[in-house]
Order: C-alpha cells, then structure tokens, then sequence
C-alpha cells in the first residue's frame, strides 16, 4: 500500500488475522491484504517475544552508552543539514544507537515537538523492536533496510498517528549495524520521499564515520575497529604498510603486505566487502577511502584467535611445505611430491631434505634407475641412511612397478634416508601413481598462481643468495604475473633479473617489459599515463627531475602518480 492507499481498518485487520491464525508457515499471510513483507516480519518477531511484554505501554527511557559518542559526533551534522532542508516541513529526525536508544533528534515545529514527546519519541527513550514493537527505528536495524512505517503498522498504540521512515546506518570499518536514522512526520502529511531522505541520511552518516576513521591513518583504523570488537584478529593495511591486532601476527610475515595488497586492489569493489586470503587464511575486508584518496582496507580474520596463533603462516612457502613433508615422512620414509610441471617439486624435495639431513641429498631422473647397476648402488645408498630425491616418476611404465616397488621397500625399512618421488599430476602410468601413493605418503604443492607466497618466499630465496634486496613494487610485479611455465620460469626471470641488477636491489627495470606492462590493468587516461612515464622515466635515465620537465608536471606530482602506478621502484633516486 502507498500512502495514498493506507487503509488503518486494513492493516488491523491484517495484524488480527496473523494473531488468530497463528505464526506457523500454513497460516495466513497478511501480505495478501497488501502488507509489505518487512512490516509482517516484524510483526512476527514482535508476536513471538511478546510473552510478558505490553507493546501497548509507552517507550521506557534507556541508560546511554559510552559507545553511542561516537555516532553522535558523525551525525550531528547530516541531522543539522536535513533538519534545516526539511525546516517548513513537519518532520523530525532522529538517530538511535544499536540497543534502539533514541541519542539525536531534531525538529523545527514546536507543535510537532510536542505531539513526538506524548509519544516520547525523544532522546533517552528505548525504540528497539524487542521494546516498542513494530517502528522505524528498531526495525530498521533488524531488517539490515530501509523501510516505511505507517500509522497502524507500528504495534504501538502510542506511534500510530505517526508514518516513519527508518534506515539502518552500518560502520564502513566493522560492516556491523551500529544504529539507524529515521524521519517521522503526521500519517497524513507523509509521502514516500520520506523514505529516500532516510536511506541518504544513512548513507552520509556512514561517510562522516569513515571520513574520522581514515583521517588518523591505519592507527585510527585499527583502533576504530578493535573498539567494536575488541578480540577479533584483524589486519589494517595501506599502500605505505600494515599494522594488526595481537591475534593477527601468527599470520603476518614481511611478504604480507605485498600478496595482501596486490588482491586487494585487484579486486571489484562495487560491493561493501569481498572475501580474501591471509596467509591461507579467509577473512573479510572492507575498503574505506582516505581524505587524500588513498585506498585503506580492513580485513577481519573469521577464525578466532587461538585458531590463528595454532595456524602455520604461509602455507605455500617452502619452509612451510617443507613441514608438511616433514609430517607425512613420520608414518612413511618414501614420500611423493606431486604438482603441476616445472612447479619446483625437485626443488623443494631438495630444500627439505638439505634442511634434515644437513646434507643435500642425490638427485636424479626416475628413468636412470632403469639400469640395474644404477639401482643396485641407489639400493645401498638408501641402506646407508642416504636420502634420495628420483624425479619425474611419471616417466615409467607399468613394467617398472616391480623394481620400483624394491626401491620403495628399500627406503621404508630403514629408518634414517628418506626416499622423495616426484610427479606430475595427471601425467604418471595409473599403475605407477597407484605405486607411489599406496606405499608412500603424498603431498600436493600448489602452482605458484594458487599460492603467490610461494612466489615470495621463493624471490626472497634467490635475492638472499645474490645479496640483493626486494623493494616491494617487484613483488607486486612477480606475483601479478601468471607463471606459465611455473617455477622454472620464476627461477630463470629471477636469476636474469638479478645480474641487471647494479644497486643493491632486485630492480623492477630488470624485469621484462611484458611484466611491467601488466603491473596493472590499467585503460584509458590512466593507461596513457603509465606509458608516458615510464618513457620519460627511461629517456631520463632515471633521473626523476628531468622526467617531471619532459612530461610538464611538477616532481611532487611525478612522485605521487610513480606510487600510484607501481613505479616507484623503476628508477635511481636522483634529483
């Protein structure tokens, strides 16, 4: 029903018809007399906790609380401005904190102000749904939406001269309701416009909350969140860096920041939140705008935080693969590692077993131990206690089942060597796959564009080795790449990379140019943009003053646009 077209006698005979036909799903729906679902919802929460409560009784005052000081602060304003637009209007606005606690009001007409204080729709006063019934405020809140409340449609007798226009207001940084706004007027002087103030309102009030969230930096942020939900593990992060809550840091390692950001700002953000990854771990993250337009994101980790600290960060990096396998070679000393092809299988079978033995173990192709004087001399290494990496098993047939059967029973009695197989998923002999798994413990490894980690802990790996260092914007660079040809193709960029690499640094300049192309997916205006400078960039030399005269634009501007672009890392600090 629009305004228009209420009918108080309908909409008691609605609310009747539920109270006699009961709350069960075969009883009547008062939707066919043209209640709107919201409002028969709320009737039936309000009927089934009704047992010792008189909806009929005026609103209660209610204590404040500490927490509404905030929501006061953010809507102050928004209510000055509206209450000013809506001044030759009778309407009176009002904010409520989540227990339903009416903490603002505004309104301009005293007979108005008088005709709200019979009703004790002021501040102090308790307009929860579980207090008062069916209203725009307290139901607003447990409908997560704006809704329209008119006359005979509040449970209370008290409001029923009254239409009200009610919207929840949702914190930006906890994604959690924590009060809703409302416009009341007379039922006979309201109208549906009513409805869009309040969602507008809402919506400003949410601003205001973000904007003082945002302007202290990621501590103001991270604090504003614990304040709502003091033991949740959560993350606060910015491009400049990161900060976390106690619960959080089992989690965290340098590398973070870097996969964290990179999905983050690879993501839609059309929507209020979006599901992500944190070390192998699912949160929620929220994305708020800073004054300056910088990006800042809260995620909230969904485990809790005794999961968090038990849980092993990182689990696709090689320290933390290499405790998987350390666990699988417990009940067994033959252990295959499968993955997809060139995925660093025998990299990583090496790595473990150096770390064990102290010793880098044998290495060599499945198809050699064919020859049996290579077999007999693989046999007595294995009873000496060596370990054994025999890679691409996929290679053999059924016809060698028998003697690699032998050479599994040879590693599995002993109980020192460790005999690591590995696999190409989908590629090897059923019979043989059946072989290797049956009579050892298997252990998948993710391709690296399922687990970017491991292409961090993997550059780090190879940078430690050449002495460099790995500015955060080459990290970004390797991780958005897709790896094709997996690890191989990593370990060969990587190597290449760091012999152009004069100063210190693995330099995003010594990277291909198809990677720097597609640091990120940019179009437009902002394409163009990146091309120009990274060509004044290079037809400069590096030097960052004359690449800000060849493009006419100051150095702060160049600066800043180089950050935005992932460019910061590209060229020498000179002036």
């Amino acid at each position: 029903m629009s305004p228009q077209t209420y009918s108080a006698e309908r909409v008691i005979a609605a609310r009747r018809l539920l109270l006699e036909g009961g709350l069960g799903a075969g009883g009547p729906a008062p939707r066919s007399l043209g209640i709107p679902e919201s409002i028969e919802r709320s009737w039936r929460r309000t009927i089934s906790q009704s047992a010792g409560t008189d909806f009929s009784a005026p609103p209660a005052p209610r204590p404040a609380a500490k927490a509404a000081e905030r929501l006061i602060r953010a809507s102050e304003g928004v209510l000055d401005r509206w209450n000013e637009s809506l001044a030759d209007m009778q309407v009176a606005l009002f904010v409520s904190d989540r227990s339903g606690r009416i903490i603002a009001r505004r309104v301009s007409e005293r007979s108005h102000a008088r005709q709200l204080d019979r009703a004790h729709a002021a501040e102090g006063f308790d307009f929860s749904e579980a207090a008062l019934g069916t209203n725009g405020l307290g139901t607003a809140m447990e409908e997560r939406a704006a809704l329209f409340v008119r006359g005979a449609e509040h449970v209370n007798e008290s409001l029923q001269s009254l239409a009200c226009a009610g919207a929840p207001i949702c914190d930006p940084v906890s994604g959690r309701v924590v009060g809703s706004i409302s416009l009341a007027a007379p039922l006979d002087n309201s109208d549906l416009s009513m409805l869009a103030i309040a969602r507008q309102a809402a919506r400003q009030v949410e601003g205001s909350i973000a904007e003082a969230a945002t302007s202290g930096g990621l501590g103001a942020l991270l604090a504003e969140f614990v304040g709502t939900s003091p033991r949740v593990p959560v993350i606060a992060l910015s491009r400049s860096g990161l900060m976390s809550t106690t619960g959080a840091l089992p989690l965290l390692s340098a590398s973070t920041h870097v996969v964290l950001w990179d999905e983050l700002q690879g993501n839609d953000w059309n929507g209020q939140h979006r599901s992500v990854s944190v070390s192998g771990r699912t949160g929620i993250a929220r994305r708020l705008v800073g004054a300056d337009g910088e990006s800042l994101y809260i995620v909230e980790l969904e485990q809790t935080i005794e999961a968090a600290a038990e849980a092993s960060s990182c689990p696709g990096t090689t320290a933390a693969l290499c405790r998987v396998l350390d666990a699988a070679s417990a009940g067994s000393h033959a252990v295959s590692i499968s993955g997809p092809a060139a995925s660093g299988k025998a990299h990583l079978a090496t790595a473990w077993l150096t770390g064990r033995d102290g010793v880098a173990p044998r290495t060599l192709p499945a198809i050699e131990v064919r020859r049996p004087s290579v077999r007999s001399r693989l046999v007595r290494e294995l009873a000496d206690g060596a370990s054994i990496v025999l890679r691409n098993v996929e290679q053999l047939t059924a016809d060698d089942r028998a003697w690699l059967r032998s050479v599994i029973d040879a590693a599995d009695t002993r109980p020192d060597g460790i005999l690591a197989m590995t696999l190409t998923t989908g590629s090897a002999d059923a019979a043989v796959q059946s072989l290797v798994t049956g009579h050892g413990r298997e252990v998948c490894i993710p391709s690296l564009v399922d687990a970017p980690e491991r292409i961090v802990a993997i550059t780090e790996e190879i940078a430690a080795q050449h002495r460099l260092t790995v500015p955060p914007a080459v990290l970004q660079t390797l991780v958005r790449w897709q790896w094709t040809g997996e690890v191989a193709e990593l370990v060969h960029e990587l190597r290449r990379a760091a012999a152009l690499s004069l100063h210190g640094a693995l330099e995003l300049s010594a990277l291909t140019p198809d990677m720097r192309a597609q640091t990120r997916q940019l179009y437009g205006i902002a394409a163009s943009e990146y091309k120009a400078i990274d060509a004044a960039l290079r037809a400069a030399g590096g030097n960052r003053s004359l690449a800000a005269e060849s493009l006419g634009i100051g150095r702060t501007t160049l600066y800043r646009k180089m950050r935005q672009y992932g460019l910061d890392g590209t060229t020498d600090l000179s002036a």
